[in-house]
């Protein structure tokens, strides 16, 4: 296919809608989106996103400077539209724990939690060491919780395996000497 073809099918399937801010942003993050997934080079995407900052229109920037353009209109989709960037932007897979925390939460709010909330309360979570995740386990540690899902089921098993885990150390069955994975990422 060539630039001209993908060009032609991106104004078909991502019109570019400069009617309301909403459409602008959503439109304009949703077209730079198939761009780079096309991976159509620069000078020939749209233009029709202009920076503030510097003036410039998308297709006349760097490469640098395009990412960084298009990783601030996806924030600020994400700020003020949360609903149109997640129709783009899938909502990140939660395990139990994290979606128990959520649920707690907004029961004790009365309310549903913004994507933001729910994503700070994890990450506080996390930080506090209320959660634990797998990639924070050692190898003694999730051997533990997998000899128990055996047993009792992974669902429950990873429910309980901050328990598990406590358990097994104060019954000296998980070498603490081993350091702790740090999360990547």
């Amino acid at each position: 296919m060539t630039i001209d073809d993908k060009i032609a099918k991106l104004d078909k399937e991502c019109p570019l809608k400069p009617f309301t801010r909403s459409s602008m942003i959503f439109s304009s993050v949703r077209r730079m989106k198939a761009e780079k997934e096309m991976n159509i080079p620069i000078a020939h995407r749209s233009g029709f996103a202009c920076s503030v900052k510097t003036g410039k229109a998308a297709n006349k920037m760097a490469k640098r400077e395009w990412e960084s353009f298009y990783s601030g209109l996806c924030g600020q989709l994400n700020r003020e539209y949360p609903d149109l960037y997640f129709s783009l932007f899938p909502k990140p897979h939660r395990t139990p724990d994290e979606q128990r925390l959520i649920d707690y939460m907004e029961k004790s709010e009365g309310r549903p939690l913004t994507e933001q909330e729910k994503n700070l309360s994890i990450d506080q979570a996390y930080s506090f060491g209320e959660l634990q995740d797998h990639s924070q386990r050692t190898p003694d540690q999730q051997s533990v919780v997998d000899v128990v899902a055996r047993s009792r089921g992974t669902e429950w098993a990873e429910e309980h395996a901050n328990s598990i885990i406590a358990e097994a150390e104060a019954y000296g069955c998980i070498d603490q000497s081993q350091p702790e994975r740090k999360k990547i990422g």
